[in-house]
């Protein structure tokens, strides 16, 4: 019986692989990395089990926080673009990328929270999806330009039920009951 050759990781992306990993270093920093989200996650469950009786606030504060925001970006954005012969598209999503990452850093030097620094390879590795993403961002702020706030909305919350599907058929994902009725909710 013939024996068949071990497979090698010819690089290609696997639904069940959760980083790019290229060589032995990368996978130590993964598998060191994947032990503290680890330690995050046994920590917060800690935090979450010694305060029950404020868990309910604690789990809506944040969900109230992200709608109030979305629902306030789109509104003030939709009031600038609207402008007379507005046409300053990228300057606005550039004031306001700058905006969020002097917030994300000056949150970070209080303590608030805590991310990996700057990495050269990441960013690489991450610059096709990172560029991807700017592009759905400034088309977002383009159709808002032109579209009624309802309109857009309607068209961003499909879009988020495509992606998951999407994330079904491509990757192997799955739809989860709580990921469904977060879809009838929108």
């Amino acid at each position: 019986m013939a024996s068949t050759p071990p497979r090698r990781n010819s690089g290609a992306l696997s639904p069940r692989v959760s980083s790019f990993n290229i060589n032995a270093d990368s996978k130590q920093k993964d598998l060191s990395s994947s032990v503290n989200r680890d330690d995050d996650i046994v920590e917060l469950r800690k935090n979450a089990g010694a305060n029950n009786d404020n868990s309910a606030w604690a789990a809506a504060l944040p969900v109230v926080s992200y709608c109030g925001a979305s629902i306030m970006m789109t509104v003030v954005n939709k009031f600038v673009v609207s402008g007379a012969h507005f046409s300053m598209n990228f300057l606005l999503l550039a004031m306001q990328s700058i905006v969020c990452i002097l917030c994300v850093v000056v949150s970070k030097r209080f303590g608030l929270i805590s991310f990996r620094d700057f990495d050269v390879e990441d960013a690489k590795r991450w610059f096709p999806i990172s560029f991807l993403l700017v592009c759905v961002i400034y088309t977002g702020s383009k159709s808002l330009q032109f579209l009624s706030i309802p309109v857009y909305t309607i068209f961003k919350n499909l879009t988020i039920i495509l992606i998951a599907y999407g994330e079904v058929l491509w990757f192997g994902g799955a739809v989860t009951n709580l990921t469904l009725c977060s879809f009838v909710l929108m």
